[in-house]
C-alpha cells in the first residue's frame, strides 16, 4: 500500500511539474482568444439567458453563481453550472441554471492533457484509469481559477446588459465563483 501511495505522489509531482510548463503557454492562448469580442459574447450570453429566464419567475434573485462540477472533469464534458437563486440560496427549489462550456478552455486543457499523460505513460508503467484522473483533477484547477478571472474580467459587461439591469433582485445581490453547492468566492457584491 505505501508503494502505491508513493507512486501517486510521485506521479502526481511530476505532471504537476510537467503542468505549470505547458499552462504558461497555454494560458497566453487562453488570452488571446478571449481578446476576441465573440468568444466573450458566448460567455456573457449564457449570463444574459439566465437573468432573462429568471425575471419570467417572478421571484427576487439573491445571486448568479458559477459551479463547478468536477463529475464534468471525470465525464470530460468540462461544464460549469451557471445558476440564479432566490434568497434561499442553495435551498431555493427553482434556480434558474444552464451549463455552460466556456469556448477553447477544455480543448487546449484536453490537449495538454495528452501531452502529459503520453509523458507518463513512458515513465510509469501500467498508468491506470484512476492515476490519469488524479493528474486531471489536479490540473484542471489552473483552468478554473482561469475561468474564474475570465468571469470577474466580464463581470462589468454581464452587469452592464439590459438583461442584467432588468433583473429583479434583492437588496445584497452578489456572484459568486466556486464548487457545486459547496465553498465559493464572491466575485462582486452590489445593492440596489
Amino acid at each position: 500500500m505505501a508503494n502505491i501511495l508513493e507512486r501517486r505522489e510521485e506521479l502526481l509531482r511530476t505532471a504537476e511539474e510537467r503542468h505549470k510548463n505547458l499552462f504558461a503557454v497555454k494560458i497566453r492562448e487562453l488570452e488571446a482568444e478571449y481578446e476576441n469580442r465573440q468568444r466573450r459574447e458566448t460567455i456573457i450570453q449564457a449570463f444574459r439567458d439566465v437573468f432573462r429566464r429568471w425575471n419570467l419567475s417572478g421571484r427576487k434573485a439573491a445571486g448568479v453563481g458559477i459551479g463547478i462540477l468536477y463529475s464534468s472533469v471525470l465525464m470530460r464534458t468540462y461544464e460549469y453550472y451557471l445558476a440564479a437563486y432566490g434568497e434561499e440560496f442553495y435551498l431555493d427549489r427553482n434556480p434558474t441554471e444552464t451549463m455552460l462550456r466556456p469556448p477553447c478552455f477544455f480543448e487546449m486543457f484536453e490537449e495538454e492533457m495528452s501531452v502529459i499523460l503520453d509523458e507518463l505513460r513512458r515513465r510509469y508503467p501500467r498508468l491506470c484509469r484512476c492515476e490519469e484522473d488524479a493528474v486531471r483533477y489536479q490540473c484542471v484547477e489552473y483552468y478554473h481559477a482561469a475561468f474564474q478571472k475570465l468571469c470577474e474580467t466580464l463581470l462589468k459587461e454581464i452587469m452592464d446588459s439590459p438583461e442584467f439591469r432588468e433583473l429583479n433582485r434583492a437588496g445584497d445581490f452578489f456572484f459568486f465563483f466556486g464548487r457545486y453547492q459547496g465553498e465559493g468566492e464572491i466575485l462582486y457584491r452590489c445593492g440596489r
